[in-house]
């Protein structure tokens, strides 16, 4: 991933070049990772899909255990195992 990144105007850009599906999700309550901070990372994404989960925050993984692991794997469903 490191390789993916360059440093822009104080933040970080992924290059364009990665074209694998990527899932990116937040907390929309987050007060470490910001909806624009988020949209400025993944907009560097060509294949890339961007979900918040309302009412989590940077903790996403222990407040919303089973809606982050059904959206996962429904983007898996969808993007991984159909083009297997």
């Amino acid at each position: 991933m490191i390789e993916g990144l360059r440093r822009v105007d104080g933040g970080w850009r992924i290059l364009p070049n990665i074209a694998t599906p990527t899932f990116v999700l937040r907390g929309a309550e987050s007060i470490v990772t910001s909806a624009e901070g988020t949209a400025d990372l993944s907009n560097g994404l060509p294949n890339r899909e961007v979900q918040e989960i309302k009412g989590g925050s940077h903790m996403l993984l222990l407040e919303h255990p089973e809606e982050v692991a059904a959206a996962v794997r429904d983007f898996i469903r969808r993007h991984i195992v159909s083009n297997a």
